[in-house]
Formats: structure tokens, C-alpha cells, sequence
């Protein structure tokens, strides 16, 4: 059994649940609630040996538990939203170091965080270890182990990261954008060079092969536009007008 220092106080407790604080980023911290977990089912696996915590941090691994509870007990598997049940088989063990493996060899994958509040089921190895966590005393100083890499910050930092990592790198862009355009310059000056050859060239049997060229654009025209002036009897009424202004002036 793992003995407790006297100067630590027990884990203080709301509502049936033991208050877990760790210490998580820049000595910012964090509460975990956690319980004994209770069966719904006679035929459940391993349920006398499995701790129900509540708000888990966002970064939560199977690494980072089985970090937070190693002085008191040895964590074979950790169950969240998502993942199947425990069962008494090779296959669950099979599971639980396969996702390990995933979480310490795949760096560079963009890792998913969990919801704020998150909860879980933690399997030990004995229910005797179990009754260690749940009495283990309170550490001021206890950090939580994150789950994420360096290379996957938290934060604002995290959400600027992949944004940059959203948009291609300007020199690789380019790069790709020069290549393109050479191959396809080359390949224009190619198929004009096999049109030329192929214009006005009689074939074996006497054939000349007709090859369309692209016309070239007649040069716009200038289209003069007369001014309303230049039509002075044009409409009805100005013919009439005329006609009064001649009368009018014969009467004079």
C-alpha cells in the first residue's frame, strides 16, 4: 500500500465526488471530479476496478492518466465518448496498447481535443488500486502531463498554428507554379513546331494537310455618332414647328 504524507490533507469532496486539482499550462488549474463508477449491468467487465471521472482536461490521453494515477495504481484502459467499452478479453489489451502506440508515434497528426467537461471510465488493474486513487491525498503542486505535443500547442497559438498550416507555403506555391508554367511553355512551343511541319506538307499518297491558323482580330472601327442637331426634321412635331415659323413670317 502506498503511504500517505501526514502534512497532506484528503481530497476534499461535492456531491459524493472526490475534487482532483492538478495544475495544467501556465500553473493554471484544473479540477477533476471522479467517483467509483457503478454497474448497470451484472455482466459489466471489470466494474469493481473502474474510477468514473468528470471534466477531464481537453488534452487527455491515455498517457497523461496513466501519469496522473501512477503512484497509486497501474491504469490499463481508458474508455471516452467514442470508445468501446472494457472487456475481460486480449482484445481490449490489444486496443489499449494500440492507442498508445498511435499517441507517441503519430506526431505530426493533427490531434482532436475533447470537449470542455468531458467525462471518462478508467479501468485499473485490482480494485485495491482503485481504493488507493479514491483515497489519495491533496497535492498543491500536482501537474497534469499534456497529452499534446509542442508541435500542437493549446490556446490561441493552436488555432493560429493550423491556420497556417491550412494555407501552402509561398515558396513551395511557387516553386510548383514556375514548373508548371515551363512544362507547359515546352509543350506549346512543341505543338506549334509540329504544326508548322505539318502545313503545306504533301503526304505519300499526295495529300496536303490542311492546318486552321487562328484569324486575326480585325482593329475596331470608329463609329461616329451625329449629333441630335444634324436632324432637325426628324420628329413630327419639329416639321410642324417649322411650317408655323414659316407661316408666321409670310403674314408678317
Amino acid at each position: 500500500m502506498v503511504q500517505h504524507a501526514n502534512d497532506n490533507p484528503p481530497l476534499q469532496e461535492f456531491y459524493g465526488f472526490k475534487i482532483l486539482p492538478v495544475l495544467v499550462g501556465d500553473n493554471c488549474r484544473h479540477y477533476i471530479y471522479m467517483r467509483k463508477h457503478e454497474a448497470r449491468s451484472e455482466h459489466e467487465a471489470g466494474a469493481d476496478r473502474t474510477l468514473f471521472v468528470a471534466n477531464l482536461p481537453v488534452d487527455t490521453t491515455l498517457e497523461s492518466v496513466q501519469d496522473l494515477f501512477k503512484p497509486y495504481g497501474e491504469v490499463i484502459y481508458l474508455q471516452l465518448p467514442g470508445d468501446p467499452p472494457y472487456q475481460e478479453t486480449s482484445t481490449s489489451r490489444r486496443a489499449n496498447k494500440r492507442k498508445t502506440r498511435e499517441e507517441k508515434t503519430v506526431k505530426q497528426a493533427w490531434k482532436h481535443l475533447l470537449h470542455t467537461g468531458t467525462i471518462g471510465h478508467v479501468v485499473f488493474k485490482t480494485a485495491n488500486q482503485l481504493e488507493q486513487v479514491l483515497q489519495m491525498p491533496m497535492e498543491e503542486d500536482k501537474r497534469w502531463k499534456s497529452g499534446i505535443s509542442a508541435e500542437q500547442p493549446l490556446g490561441y497559438k493552436r488555432y493560429l498554428l493550423r491556420y497556417m498550416k491550412s494555407r501552402p507555403n509561398p515558396e513551395k506555391l511557387q516553386q510548383e507554379v514556375d514548373t508548371f508554367m515551363k512544362k507547359f511553355k515546352a509543350h506549346e512551343y512543341e505543338r506549334e513546331r509540329a504544326e508548322k511541319e505539318k502545313k503545306d506538307k504533301m503526304d505519300e499518297d499526295g495529300f496536303v494537310t490542311v492546318v486552321r491558323t487562328k484569324r486575326l482580330q480585325a482593329e475596331p472601327q470608329q463609329v461616329v455618332v451625329k449629333q441630335a442637331s444634324q436632324y432637325s426634321d426628324f420628329y413630327r412635331f419639329q416639321m410642324r414647328e417649322k411650317k408655323h415659323n414659316g407661316t408666321a413670317m409670310n403674314g408678317r
